[in-house]
């Protein structure tokens, strides 16, 4: 075995319930939830959120992910206007 390389496993995108972790999303729209989906058959990167110019929140998955749609969306949406902005003016 190569120490240089991770070892092999699955990799999983989970959706869960905070307060009690819970499945809450059918990935596979069998009409029964999954707590989990598998995305790669290695350790995959971190997602990468994205809020989309609507407000919605995706997340961009890591390349060679195969269950699910890339970019995933969340079914979470940022309220209006999507951040708090502030500048300084210099007199």
């Amino acid at each position: 075995s190569n120490l240089c390389e991770p070892a092999p496993g699955t990799g999983r995108l989970y959706v869960v319930n905070l307060q009690d972790a819970t499945a809450i999303k059918d990935f596979d729209n069998d009409l029964d939830v999954e707590r989990y989906a598998e995305i790669s058959i290695l350790i995959p990167d971190t997602p990468s959120p994205h809020v989309d110019p609507d407000g919605d929140i995706r997340l961009l998955l890591p390349p060679g992910s195969t269950e699910i749609d890339n970019p995933y969306d969340s079914g979470s949406s940022l309220p209006t206007p999507y951040g708090s902005y502030w500048y300084q003016e210099d007199y």
